[in-house]
């Protein structure tokens, strides 16, 4: 998933990458190899959450909305395709 040029008219670059980092930093401590999941794969979906997570506590929208607003875009970005 590719945030940045979705949001870049709204939140500085500079903001995702320590929402990502962050969330890099979770992944590194939560991390369990017995658990059969690769770490890349293990931090791509960690890093993305503390994103989407660290971008949703910025706004003023309810989850419902937030969720709803992702539906649809997923839903548009599918039609495209």
């Amino acid at each position: 998933m590719v945030i940045h040029p979705r949001v870049k008219d709204y939140v500085e670059l500079e903001e995702l990458v320590a929402l990502g980092n962050a969330g890099l930093a979770e992944a590194a401590a939560r991390y369990e190899p017995d658990r059969g999941a690769a770490f890349a794969t293990f931090a791509w979906y960690r890093v993305n959450g503390a994103i989407i997570d660290g971008l949703r506590k910025q706004s003023n929208l309810p989850r419902r909305v937030w969720a709803r607003l992702v539906a649809l875009r997923a839903a548009s970005d599918y039609l495209e395709h």
